[in-house]
């Protein structure tokens, strides 16, 4: 007999509450003896915290649990629950061991992020879908013609990286910042493209069609992205895709997703103490937990003390003045870590706060929201999996990027596009050959020739 749906609520939440329990302190252990020792120059600063401010981080933490979705039923359930993961819980983490005066700012930093989460859910459940029709349906070969188009796309980024291929870690902030200086806008927007919806097609393709050139082609595409701007993303969101791909097809709750973090997180401790080794906690546990929070942190009490960039180091240049204004992401990477080169960008939230204060966030937050939306509804009912997959890759890519970046440069806007015409019923994606229906329909007029 199946439990009510209220007890299988209360127990996925007190599971959730288990495991987030354990992921605090289990990166508050890695945090005191790893990460910060050894990165204190970047500002990773630590404070034996009272009781009082453990509380309040763990309060804070816990919180949304009360009301995610754990066990996913739409795409954007996906993004919304990465953003608690990878924006607001490593904010909880770090906000007060950074600010010199944590006390009550911390808090006000914490409950903006709150808002921002809530409101991001509410707006997101909204009826708004983006289509467009024909006066008679056309068939067309839209996988085989997606498919020609990446590889392409994946030609002109081995292009751009000299056809070879580079592992190299080091010194790959600067590497990024002497790409983004020497290429082109448009070889920008191509390698957003690449980067977004070419990899999520190649997965979608070699999940659900089977597809070995896809897999071949995502492994050679991430490892040419890496070797042009040295973007670790690039290695790490194609895996964690495929984790997300997998967690679908199997119906797992977002709890599992937790437990593979507390896994990374764990391992990194047994390394760090069995082995004298700091390669996970630097790599993964520093890069997944520590420097999201610490970014957040840093914008919210540098933007709090100084004037709004109103977007002047954008489009905003032509509404007011520019003079002497430098983008956030060199300012904070330039007055907390020391070297403007690192471009210091934060997530979407903390992005709208350094542009409008407050009612940014607000705002980014209902766009975002509307975002997700379009996402549901365009993907839910015939393409769920492509939908989860889409929305995995916002959900990683707005708690990195701000919002107005990630439209063009992080491949929000082509998604939107990719997803607009692949789902739309008015083009029917004929996936077999055209001399193969018209045998088929001599056989039996009535058979469904063109399926999706």
């Amino acid at each position: 007999m199946r439990p009510p749906v209220s007890q299988k609520r209360i127990f996925e939440v007190a599971l959730s509450f288990a495991v987030a329990l354990l992921i605090y302190w289990s990166f508050f252990y890695i945090y005191k003896y790893s990460i910060s020792p050894l990165n204190l120059y970047q500002g990773l600063s630590f404070m034996e915290l009272t009781y009082h401010a453990h509380a309040m981080a763990i309060v804070f933490f816990l919180l949304p649990l009360l009301w995610l979705p754990i066990q996913p039923e739409r795409p954007s359930d996906i993004a919304l629950w990465l953003l608690y993961m990878f924006s607001y819980a490593p904010t909880t983490f770090v906000c007060f061991h950074i600010l010199q005066d944590p006390f009550p700012n911390a808090i006000y930093l914490l409950m903006a992020m709150l808002i921002a989460l809530i409101i991001t859910d509410l707006t997101r459940r909204h009826t708004v879908k983006l289509s467009f029709h024909l006066n008679s349906p056309v068939a067309l070969p839209l996988d085989k013609i997606i498919f020609l188009f990446s590889i392409f796309v994946c030609i002109y980024i081995l292009y751009l990286a000299k056809f070879t291929f580079s592992i190299d870690f080091e010194n790959i902030y600067i590497r990024r910042f002497a790409f983004t200086e020497s290429t082109t806008l448009l070889s920008g927007y191509i390698l957003g493209f690449g980067r977004s919806v070419v990899v999520i097609f190649f997965i979608y393709m070699a999940f659900v069609k089977k597809s070995k050139t896809a897999l071949i082609a995502l492994f050679i595409l991430s490892l040419g992205i890496f070797s042009c701007d040295g973007t670790k993303n690039s290695l790490f969101v194609p895996v964690f895709l495929c984790l997300i791909c997998f967690l679908t097809i199997y119906k797992k709750s977002m709890i599992t997703l937790n437990i593979v973090l507390l896994c990374v997180i764990l391992i990194s401790i047994i390394e760090f103490v069995g082995l004298d080794s700091q390669i996970t906690s630097t790599f993964f546990t520093r890069r997944i937990f520590a420097i999201p929070g610490y970014l957040n942190t840093a914008f919210w009490e540098y933007y709090t003390g100084h004037d709004k960039v109103m977007m002047a180091d954008s489009i905003g240049k032509y509404f007011v003045d520019s003079s002497n204004v430098m983008a956030p992401t060199f300012v904070i990477g330039y007055e907390y870590v020391d070297n403007i080169e690192t471009n210091a960008n934060t997530g979407i939230w903390m992005g709208g706060y350094a542009h409008f204060g407050f009612v940014g966030i607000i705002l980014i937050s209902m766009i975002a929201g509307f975002i997700l939306g379009l996402v549901d509804n365009l993907t839910k009912t015939k393409f769920p999996l492509l939908g989860f997959l889409a929305c995995a890759y916002i959900g990683i890519l707005w708690p990195e990027q701000m919002l107005h970046t990630s439209m063009l440069t992080g491949g929000v806007f082509y998604i939107l596009i990719f997803l607009l015409i692949y789902c739309n019923t008015s083009v029917i994606n004929r996936t077999t050959s055209y001399f193969h229906n018209v045998l088929l329909a001599l056989k039996n007029p009535m058979i469904e020739q063109n399926r999706k």
